[in-house]
């Protein structure tokens, strides 16, 4: 991360093609621009590079270049600089004593730029001359953050053809921009992941562990596309507003890898992370002021120490942290394992006074590749490979759910068979579980003497917790002698409190005689309705709250054609897209539809509880005779 900041501030380097040597001092004096003036003093570069100024100058050196100018050009002349990459410095050029061109402003008021401008000045005619050597003098101001610190840099400069030169460098950039096409692409496809990540997450309500991951993969790439604005859109910005959201994104990339490896180490102690955060937040805040300082002072010196202190330290506690959890967490190791390579290369090369003399990079070919990319791209291969194989221990433990779900419902439906009638009723029934398994039922109990006993009931709460309970009571049915339907209620609440069932189970029990005499015991259930008005009967309390409760019995009469309705709680509490609940009003019209339009309308109007619906019709005598 620094290294790259501080590569980026520097100019590149070139092969030198002058007759000789360039020289170079420390300082400021107009009338070394004179291509007369005696340099013979001055240190001499190597390989055509010079070092940086030191830490007790103003940052303002010149150098003296010989510069061959071609015999055979006869058009207008130009000179081109090497310096096409990185930060634009202060600098002024100038030919045989003329100025030919600069960029920026110089101190008290430097101006930093994030690339040049152009590398190519015009010059005059008469400035060159063709055939001979141009003295040619570079005045360049260096910001404190590299004075003293950054490696030897250098330049080379060509006068030629005007129109040739332009040419050239439209060429590099156009081959500039061809040689990032890899690392657009790779940004462009972690960005993409992250996106796809976060929108997996919120569809399906995924783990902290991917959403943090999918923040850290847009943090980070974000941060690598706006470090490849400089190269691929030369934009004349001032170099403070680039440094301060490359800085912001680089907390940013932090504060998310922070939160990831807290939730996927599944650690407490947040005030750690915390502190962390706060410390990579200093040092953001720190290289901020050192990049933008135009002079060097006591606390800029320091500086340079304690943000690599801070950053050093942070570096290995994250090292240290992952390197713990590697021994102790087998789930975790393959990202623990990347993280302590990823923190302790950055530790290394960039958080460390010594940082300057560890490679940080290696050639494969003609590619260089930096050892933070590797660490990179090792740390999301290591993460996306846990992921992946969490999503498919996830998918094999669904698919075991839902086969467990799958044999609980076939089951339930043995439990709870369809109702069936008698001679002299005609029956329906619907059953719409909100989840596989329910814990609404219902149980048809017909008799020789025409008679029929009917079981209707809900437990509260969803799922297999409920169908549990439903599966207690639809055994203490079938074992049930008594067909009177107060005492079938009693016996019913026994069986419950023996369980110690959690919760509570409403009931209606009605026995329908061969006459058409209905007699009702209800215990909580929505009452029974008879031609579209629902019945008045007492309550009663639920099951499985007291013991010994008392449960009164009601006889109404059905008349040739007259029927009863047994619905369940979850048809008056259907609610539609407004929150609005189907009711009692709605549910006193639509009693007089079939059971299967009941169920069919609650679930349409918004189900989301158990719906059960039994229909018991009394036959005409054409009917039953029929």
């Amino acid at each position: 991360m620094r290294r790259n900041c501080i590569l980026l501030l520097l100019a590149t380097a070139g092969l030198l093609t002058a007759a000789e040597a360039p020289r170079y001092h420390f300082g400021d004096d107009p009338r070394w621009s004179d291509p007369n003036f005696d340099d013979s003093s001055w240190s001499v570069t190597n390989s055509g590079k010079w070092a940086m100024p030191p830490f007790d100058s103003s940052g303002i050196m010149w150098v003296r270049f010989r510069v061959p100018v071609g015999a055979d050009y006869s058009g207008p002349l130009a000179i081109s600089s090497s310096r096409r990459l990185g930060t634009s410095f202060p600098n002024e050029i100038w030919v045989n004593g003329v100025r030919a061109g600069g960029e920026r402003t110089f101190p008290p008021h430097p101006s930093l730029g994030l690339a040049p401008a152009t590398p190519v000045f015009d010059l005059a005619p008469g400035i060159a001359v063709p055939g001979q050597t141009a003295q040619v003098a570079l005045r360049i101001w260096y910001p404190p953050v590299t004075v003293g610190r950054a490696q030897p840099t250098g330049v080379r400069f060509e006068i030629g053809s005007r129109e040739l030169l332009h040419s050239q460098e439209s060429d590099f950039i156009a081959q500039d921009h061809l040689s990032h096409w890899f690392d657009v692409l790779e940004n462009l496809a972690y960005l993409a992941l992250g996106a796809t990540l976060l929108i997996v997450w919120r569809l399906a309500r995924g783990s902290r562990d991917v959403f943090w991951f999918a923040c850290y993969l847009l943090a980070w790439n974000f941060l690598g596309t706006w470090q490849l604005i400089p190269a691929l859109f030369r934009p004349d910005w001032p170099y403070p507003a680039w440094d301060v959201g490359n800085y912001l994104l680089i907390w940013c990339g932090f504060a998310t890898l922070f939160e990831f490896l807290w939730s996927v180490y599944e650690l407490g102690r947040r005030w750690v992370m915390y502190l962390l955060s706060a410390a990579i937040g200093v040092v953001c805040i720190m290289l901020v002021i050192l990049d933008t300082a135009t002079e060097l002072s006591r606390g800029v010196f320091a500086s340079f120490t304690i943000w690599a202190t801070i950053f050093f330290a942070v570096n290995v506690v994250l090292a240290a942290m992952s390197a713990w959890q590697f021994w102790r967490s087998p789930a975790v190791r393959g990202v623990a394992a990347a993280v302590v390579i990823w923190s302790g290369n950055l530790a290394l090369t960039q958080g460390n006074a010594w940082g300057q003399a560890i490679p940080h990079s290696f050639h494969i070919g003609t590619a260089v590749v930096s050892s933070e990319d590797v660490a990179t791209n090792l740390f999301i291969v290591a993460v996306g490979y846990m992921l992946l194989r969490r999503l498919w221990d996830s998918w094999r433990r669904t698919r075991e759910l839902n086969a467990e779900f799958e044999a609980a419902r076939q089951m339930q439906q043995s439990l709870v068979p369809p109702a069936t009638g008698a001679a002299g009723f005609a029956v329906a029934s619907v059953y719409m579980p909100s989840k596989e398994v329910g814990g609404d039922f219902f149980w048809t109990v017909p008799a020789a003497d025409g008679s029929l006993l009917l079981v209707a009931g809900d437990v509260s709460g969803k799922g297999l917790k409920a169908a549990m309970t439903v599966a207690t009571l639809a055994g203490a049915l079938r074992n049930e002698p008594s067909r009177q339907p107060a005492l079938v209620l009693s016996r019913l609440n026994a069986v419950l409190l023996g369980h110690e069932a959690t919760g509570f189970t409403t009931c209606c029990a009605a026995l329908f005689d061969g006459l058409g005499h209905v007699t009702i015991a209800n215990a909580g259930h929505v009452p029974p309705y008879r031609n579209g008005e629902e019945l008045e009967i007492d309550s009663g309390l639920p099951l499985g709250l007291i013991a010994d409760p008392v449960y009164s019995e009601v006889v109404v009469t059905l008349g040739p054609g007259d029927g009863l309705t047994f619905v369940s709680d979850g048809v008056l509490e259907a609610r539609n897209g407004d929150r609005e609940l189907y009711g009692f009003d709605r549910l006193r019209t639509l009693s007089r539809q079939s059971a299967t339009q009941i169920a069919e309308t609650a679930r349409a109007f918004g189900q989301e509880d158990d719906i059960s619906v039994v229909t018991i019709q009394r036959r005409t005598a054409t009917a039953h005779a029929a």
